[in-house]
């Protein structure tokens, strides 16, 4: 199976992980296609190789035109025309992306997410790395994504330790996260792209590395380093007769919602990437009659099923638990 494993042992930027998959990259005119043909908006962006150290690494170079009018991530997601599609992995990283900024700033704020709203540039420059990078991945035919946990506490202690960004805290909600060295180069959108593009947080696994990407990792202040994005193939065991992938089960009890309902939640979250979703009959208290709404899905499409679930439903509540898929590798044979 064909992985990208990213090391942000270093920290990690938004430019400097685009950067190090669109090195990997043959055709990067078209990374930058697609991403005009998602985001109806002017711009200019091009990639260069730069020196750092001892390793020509690739140097996103965007240029956008200044607007500082202030609009809600929902206006400006329709005003760039952004739609999002069932099934295409930069509609979806987009579309979660942004909406993971907004819920960030408004939480922080103390307001609501419908009512956060900031400059144009900054959502623009945003969506635009943000498409970059899920393009890349798209592009390099990724089966999955495993990064090295986020390194975003530093290891300095004492009256001279610096406070924890609240922001990086907030975008990097459902990443895997560790103490790092101090001065790190991290930026809040390289975390929020982390946490929403990797199926899961490990070590390095077992590969055979058929490429690597090195993207410009350079932040204010801080010293220019190298992010590394590693290509690789898991490779088949003739012994193992069994694969298996970490899911999760999200479910919920449903007892005092239309019947007729139920088709369209569950054709909803099919469409939304869950890997199945079923209804099964129960008994709740006092002999009432309901239905048992289970969805699998896996680590990234968990905030899209929960927000389909509470949208698109009467339930007040959901339970999620950790399972392991387990598949065999053979086919049987039909005689």
């Amino acid at each position: 199976m064909s992985i990208i494993y990213i090391d942000c042992s270093a920290g990690v930027s938004g430019e400097a992980l685009m950067g190090s998959l669109i090195d990997q990259v043959e055709e990067k005119e078209g990374i930058v296609n697609e991403i005009k043909k998602t985001i109806r908006e002017k711009f200019e962006l091009k990639f260069e190789k730069y020196l750092t150290g001892d390793i020509a690494a690739t140097k996103v170079i965007l240029r956008i035109p200044k607007d500082s009018r202030a609009v809600r991530v929902q206006e400006f997601i329709e005003q760039v025309g952004i739609q999002e599609v069932p099934g295409n992995r930069i509609t979806y990283g987009l579309h979660s992306t942004l909406k993971r900024y907004s819920a960030a700033r408004a939480r922080l704020k103390g307001i609501k997410q419908d009512n956060m709203s900031t400059d144009k540039t900054t959502l623009l420059r945003m969506a635009i790395i943000t498409a970059g990078t899920f393009a890349a991945l798209d592009r390099l035919a990724v089966k999955e994504v495993i990064s090295a946990p986020i390194p975003i506490y530093g290891t300095s202690a004492g009256p001279q330790k610096k406070a924890q960004n609240p922001m990086l805290l907030e975008m990097a909600k459902g990443a895997r996260v560790k103490t790092g060295v101090e001065d790190l180069a991290i930026t809040t959108l390289g975390a929020a792209l982390v946490a929403s593009c990797a199926d899961r947080f490990s070590a390095l696994p077992e590969i055979v590395v058929t490429g690597a990407g090195y993207g410009v990792l350079e932040v204010a202040g801080k010293k220019e380093s190298v992010l590394v994005t590693i290509s690789g193939d898991t490779g088949n065991k003739e012994t193992d007769t069994r694969e298996s992938e970490e899911i999760f089960a999200v479910e919920t009890n449903i007892d005092d919602m239309n019947p007729e309902i139920f088709p369209y939640v569950i054709e909803k979250m099919l469409s939304a990437g869950a890997n199945d979703a079923f209804l099964t009959p129960i008994i709740m208290k006092k002999g009432r009659p309901a239905s048992l709404i289970t969805v699998l899905c896996s680590a990234k499409d968990l905030d899209r099923i929960a927000e389909i679930l509470f949208r698109e439903t009467t339930t007040l509540g959901i339970r999620i638990r950790k399972e392991k898929n387990f598949h065999s590798k053979h086919t049987l044979r039909q005689d």
